[in-house]
């Protein structure tokens, strides 16, 4: 019984040292590969603001370089609040348009986003 509680500090401390390094991993995992925020935006195709001008979408063509094919990549701009803009589409096409419904829901490239929420990510279908 003596012997079990001296290493109980020990065991616990490696758990949670895993714990963080599980953790730790899974970010820069997430960061490196899955993060739409650091794709490119390279060329500005089109400007699009919402009916009643809360919103801008701006859609980049993202060069991807000499080994992926290039792609769109959407921004929102929050024309109203002072909020940083974010990425919320992303996709491999050659073509770009948007097609605002109402003052939130928006159509690009045939993709229905309910902004400020919705993101769309051709690697996630």
């Amino acid at each position: 019984m003596v012997g079990f509680i001296k290493k109980r500090p020990v065991i616990s401390f490696l758990a949670a040292l895993a714990i963080l390094f599980l953790c730790l991993g899974s970010y820069i995992v997430n960061w490196a590969f899955y993060d739409i925020e650091r794709v490119s935006k390279d060329e500005l195709l089109i400007e699009s603001t919402s009916p009643n001008g809360s919103y801008t979408i701006n859609l980049y063509k993202s060069k991807n370089g000499a080994t992926v094919k290039d792609g769109i990549i959407g921004e929102l701009v929050f024309n109203e609040k002072d909020k940083k803009s974010k990425n919320i589409y992303w996709d491999m096409e050659e073509h770009a348009a948007v097609e605002w419904i109402d003052d939130r829901l928006v159509t690009i490239n045939g993709h229905k986003l309910k902004v400020p929420g919705d993101t769309y990510d051709y690697r996630h279908e």
